[in-house]
């Protein structure tokens, strides 16, 4: 590999937290001020929008991925390659956009609020642009950062010049929607230092059937992701949808945080996978000996401090939301696991077609549980459909992973973070106790949590952790 793997993790997680940090911090002051209702409405049409925007992108953003990592080192094929997958992406896009647009027509509900709709849809125009996955697939990641952390400030300062009643719902939508395609046309401008379209010896054949295969696997991943606040605003208020999407967004900032240290490892697996297998194997176990020291105390720590970080953020307009960021919380397990173990192996490994059948099982078990639930139990219900779906996806795809790849995980790195993090429960909760201010009760906890952690580790001399401790004393005396 010709990037720093550790280098690329740290940037890679600056990109993807400061895609759900920002938009975290933009809530805080948005929940104040469009409270759940308005909050609900937005997030009903982003969930709407988002199915056609899955479609537009046809799996090119993990495709494209390993694609541009298989062709990085000769120039020819890169240009190629990227010519090849930029235009299918512009295919998919108009097509998309096309029925959305005949959606919008035939629906009176969508035209009567067909501003919001409107605002949320300029998404797919911009997904003309959308080239992530050319900067992943080279390991551009310091310029991924930086370009995410500036737009996401300039959405934010927007978003505070804009913004100020309740009835100022579609304004919001269009600076979010405006701000994710400010990454897109950034991204156009600074291609040209690493590629060129190129229109002849096309082979648009090639990757017809593997993007078909992922395309359908990410439709189905999309219903058993997506459906659950579709089907709570139809079957709830736009209130509980609110509550429901600040909990999984609550939720997914420690998520994002793990599963982008793992999402470093795609580019570098789709390389070894095709010429060294057991580094290839290495690099997958070194995977999960970082996931099981993150995971676990992440876990446990987002568990316990669920209602004064509630607090902190949103306002207490928002409490009802708290037995659904509880129940969440084992996805941020499920999630982290299940991507590098379940989903990255078989996107480097060329397998993505045996993700289909679990998709197709768990966005029916999805739409099942969330009719029962929904009715009686509202957002929490759907976080209940959500997780069960989660389990099957990633259980049925670890199987199968196992009988063609070595899949070992570290079980030494497991039982210390286990032990370790049930003593940082313990510190947190007499912190909790000590402690009568929330704003207070957050912070000392987080510090004390932390540092009971670490130093538990440290004691327990946790592999992970000794080895950033040796290249950070290496660069020092370096």
């Amino acid at each position: 590999m010709n990037k720093s793997l550790a280098k690329n993790s740290l940037f890679n997680v600056i990109y993807t937290v400061s895609n759900i940090l920002f938009p975290l911090i933009a809530s805080m002051y948005i929940s104040r001020i469009l409270l759940a209702d308005g909050v609900g409405r937005v997030s009903y049409v982003q969930n709407v929008v988002s199915y056609f925007t899955t479609f537009a992108a046809l799996g090119l953003p993990v495709y494209g991925i390993r694609e541009i990592a298989k062709a990085r080192d000769n120039q020819n094929s890169l240009n190629e390659v990227f010519t090849e997958l930029f235009l299918i992406n512009a295919a998919c896009t108009t097509i998309s956009i096309i029925l959305f647009a005949l959606l919008l027509i035939i629906t009176p509900e969508m035209r009567m609020e067909l501003p919001l709709y409107l605002s949320c849809g300029l998404l797919l125009f911009l997904n003309y642009f959308n080239i992530d996955w050319l900067y992943q697939g080279i390991e551009e990641y310091v310029y991924i950062s930086c370009r995410s952390i500036l737009i996401k400030a300039l959405m934010l300062l927007a978003l505070v010049g804009v913004v100020h009643n309740k009835e100022q719902y579609v304004l919001y939508a269009l600076v979010t929607s405006i701000a994710t395609g400010g990454n897109y046309l950034f991204n156009i401008i600074y291609a040209r230092r690493f590629v060129r379209l190129k229109f002849t010896n096309l082979k648009f054949k090639r990757h017809l059937k593997p993007l078909l295969v992922l395309a359908a696997s990410v439709l189905f991943a999309s219903l058993y992701s997506k459906v659950d606040t579709t089907m709570l605003g139809m079957l709830a208020t736009k209130e509980e949808v609110g509550y429901y999407s600040y909990a999984q967004k609550t939720i997914n900032i420690v998520v994002t945080v793990c599963t982008s240290i793992s999402g470093a490892f795609l580019p570098g697996m789709s390389y070894l996978y095709q010429s060294d297998k057991v580094s290839f194997r290495n690099m997958v176990t070194l995977g999960t000996k970082i996931l099981n020291f993150i995971t676990i105390p992440m876990t446990t720590g987002f568990f316990m401090l669920a209602e004064p970080l509630v607090l902190v953020l949103y306002g207490s307009n928002f409490t009802p939301a708290l037995p659904t960021i509880r129940v969440f919380c084992i996805l941020i397990l499920i999630k982290s696991y299940g991507n590098l173990l379940c989903y990255q192996l078989l996107i480097c490994t060329n397998n993505e077609k045996l993700q289909l059948p679990s998709y197709g099982v768990a966005a029916l078990i999805n739409i099942i549980l969330n009719a029962i639930l929904i009715p009686s139990y509202q957002c929490l219900g759907a976080a209940v459909a959500s997780i069960v779906s989660e389990l099957v996806v990633n259980f049925w795809q670890f199987i199968v992973m196992k009988k063609t790849t070595s899949i070992v995980i570290d079980k030494k790195t497991l039982l210390q973070s286990v032990f370790s993090s049930g003593i940082m429960a313990i510190s947190i909760m007499i912190t909790l106790h000590l402690m009568k201010n929330i704003i207070l009760q957050l912070f000392v906890s987080v510090i004390m949590g932390s540092c009971t952690y670490f130093i538990i580790n440290y004691l327990m001399k946790n592999e992970p952790l000794f080895k950033v401790i040796d290249k950070i004393s290496a660069k020092m005396c370096g």
